[in-house]
């Protein structure tokens, strides 16, 4: 009944959340299960791009680490579907926000998403605020799992997210369209992670 009340927006990042989360762990051993592993995670990243702009935009990262990694492994058909993927994401990203470029008063034009602000201090405030009262206690134990873990994708996933988060932060009166979505996708892949640091410290203890 309460995921009902939720905007149907929100739905749909919490399916796009779902399907990163997918994405992320088959990634992981893609490397392992040759062409089948690759074409099941494209798929995987190209419903992930379909299902919300947030999700959208570490898709988009997601298939471009995965398209520079088998061209290193020198696989071609493993390239050739992370290509495919890359371009199915990057052209929904391009449909989400309908066109290939913004307007930008400070800097004239602006890759497609970003969007401009006034009140610089009253939004990194905001930013702040957010970062603290939602991950404040999360982060420590969140990076203790992350030097244990050697999970590649999803440190990538989950520095997309947090840096598009934080935009407001580091491009001063320019910032990801809501910023704050970024910060919520974050949090599947940050609690599960400071969980994990929690009991690693407690056995250390």
């Amino acid at each position: 009944i309460l995921n009902l009340r939720i905007s149907w927006d929100y739905q749909r990042q919490v399916i796009g959340s779902i399907l990163m989360i997918l994405t992320i762990a088959s990634a992981e051993d893609a490397m392992n299960k040759g062409l089948r592993g690759a074409v099941t995670t494209s798929a995987l990243l190209v419903l992930t791009a379909m299902s919300h702009e947030v999700t959208g935009v570490t898709a988009c990262v997601l298939a471009l680490t995965l398209l520079a990694d088998s061209l290193h492994a020198r696989r071609g058909d493993a390239s050739l579907a992370y290509l495919t993927a890359l371009a199915s994401s990057t052209a929904l990203m391009l449909w989400y926000w309908r066109r290939p470029y913004t307007p930008n008063p400070y800097l004239g034009v602006a890759p497609p998403g970003l969007v401009t602000y006034t009140a610089y201090s009253t939004t990194a405030a905001e930013v702040i605020s957010y970062l603290i009262v939602g991950y404040g206690l999360v982060i420590p134990p969140a990076l203790i799992a992350l030097t244990k873990h050697s999970c590649r994708y999803l440190k990538i996933a989950l520095a997309a997210l947090m840096i598009a988060g934080l935009t407001p932060l580091i491009i001063p009166y320019t910032s990801v369209t809501c910023w704050w979505r970024f910060l919520i996708g974050a949090a599947p892949l940050t609690v599960p992670l400071a969980v994990a640091g929690m009991n690693k410290s407690a056995r250390k203890e």
